[in-house]
């Protein structure tokens, strides 16, 4: 449901966008937080259209599928006010690692620091995707401060995510690498 508000905010702020455009801007920024595919994204936008929430301009181009411009329609802008006004709620939390270490109990300690390390290889390249070049995203694509300052929000929250991932793991690590008394436990019991 979220992927169409998403998309009417796209629309909204930079009008006359393609779903390839759509795609693209949703890598360079949202990405992060809510992923979408490129079938998700021309999906969500036919049923946008069919709602009467976006139009749609279609360019004949030769040698081309023909392509469609979409711009977001006053019930598309009262939708999306709507949506905004509402109070979000929590996000529910799909954590693989979580999930995993929860039942690493059978694994050799080694195992399970391995694990750990790997994560946090991802997430220390992730901190640095976080760090470099996103004042000159929020820059290309904010139209105005406000869109600056709520932007530098979501990246904020992006880089305190993943610092507490990071402390969290760094932590996890030296204390198995610390502890002697910690053996694998029997599977089936």
């Amino acid at each position: 449901m979220s992927l169409k508000y998403a998309l009417l905010g796209f629309i909204n702020t930079i009008p006359d966008l393609t779903g390839y455009d759509l795609k693209k801007y949703f890598d360079a920024s949202v990405r992060f937080y809510w992923p979408a595919t490129q079938s998700q994204i021309y999906r969500t936008l036919e049923e946008l259209y069919s709602e009467g929430l976006v139009s749609q301009k279609i360019i004949n181009q030769e040698d081309k599928p023909n392509k469609k411009i979409y711009s977001i329609t006053k019930k598309g802008e009262k939708r999306l006010k709507d949506w905004l006004k509402k109070p979000a709620e929590l996000p529910a939390i799909r954590h693989e690692l979580l999930l995993k270490i929860s039942y690493a109990a059978i694994l050799p300690k080694e195992d399970i620091i391995s694990l750990l390390q790997k994560y946090k290889q991802a997430v220390l390249e992730r901190l640095q995707t976080y760090q470099n070049n996103n004042h000159d995203i929020i820059d290309a694509y904010a139209s105005n401060e406000m869109e600056k300052f709520l932007w530098q929000f979501c990246l904020d929250n992006g880089l305190v995510y993943y610092q507490g991932e990071l402390g969290l793991i760094e932590k996890a690590i030296s204390s198995l690498q610390n502890r002697n008394d910690l053996t694998p436990g029997a599977a089936g019991r």
